[in-house]
This record gives structure tokens, C-alpha cells and sequence, in this order.
């Protein structure tokens, strides 16, 4: 049982949050600033989206274009060679973290570590979280 207590302790110290995909083609985790995010998003091979905020959960279907849109931005930066740690040397106060999964390669990074190759793709994820799947 007190072992139990530690590992449940241990765990919710992590300074890194986790994303943990469901069968879906792209995981894409926003956590942090200084309204404290806790955004999620999930999208699967067919378009279809789920987004889960601190206002609720939210499914949807992207379009075709918009797919194929993320899915050139995935390939165009060379997803797979960006570095899976690129987080910050050091915390940022009210920063962003961001974590990615694409076709199961996670790459975690934050506000001023992001790498210039995964600008397109996170602004790409940031517009369908800000716009609430609309």
C-alpha cells in the first residue's frame, strides 16, 4: 500500500505532461500559459477529432483539405528527424508545453525551445484547438 502512495505521488509530480494516444494518426497535447491550458486533441487517419478541454469534450470531423494539410506539414518538416526532447534548457514562467505523437513518434517541447521545423505543424494543431473543432 505505501508503495502504492509513492508511485501515485511520484506520478503527479511530473513536471512534463503525458499524452497518451488512442489509435489516432496524430495525439497533440497544450498545456500551461497563465489561464493554465489543459488542451488535448486527438485526430485518427479519417479526419475524425476529438478535443477535450477544461469546457468540456468535443468531437468533430476535420475536412479533407485540412487533413491532407496536416499530414503535408507532418512530411514537409521531416517530423521524424526533430528532436523527441526539445523542451526548454530551463522552465518558462507561464509558458507553454507542447507534446506531439505522429504515427507513434512523441516530441515534447515549450515555449522558447520549439524547433523551427515544428512552428507550421504547431500553429496548424494551435488553430483547430482555438477554434473548438469549428
Amino acid at each position: 500500500m505505501f508503495v502504492i502512495v509513492l508511485a501515485l505521488i511520484a506520478s503527479a509530480c511530473a513536471s512534463t505532461p503525458t499524452v497518451v494516444p488512442q489509435p489516432s494518426a496524430i495525439a497533440y497535447s497544450r498545456t500551461g500559459g497563465i489561464a493554465g491550458f489543459n488542451d488535448q486533441l486527438t485526430i485518427d487517419v479519417n479526419g475524425k477529432a476529438t478535443l477535450t478541454r477544461r469546457t468540456g469534450k468535443f468531437d468533430f470531423t476535420l475536412d479533407d483539405k485540412t487533413l491532407k494539410q496536416i499530414q503535408t506539414a507532418f512530411q514537409t518538416a521531416g517530423f521524424a528527424t526533430v528532436p523527441e526532447d526539445s523542451l526548454p534548457a530551463r522552465p518558462v514562467p507561464d509558458g507553454f508545453t507542447y507534446v506531439v505523437v505522429y504515427q507513434g513518434r512523441t516530441v515534447r517541447t515549450g515555449d522558447t525551445a520549439i524547433p523551427e521545423k515544428l512552428q507550421p505543424i504547431l500553429q496548424m494543431l494551435n488553430r483547430i484547438v482555438d477554434s473548438g473543432g469549428k
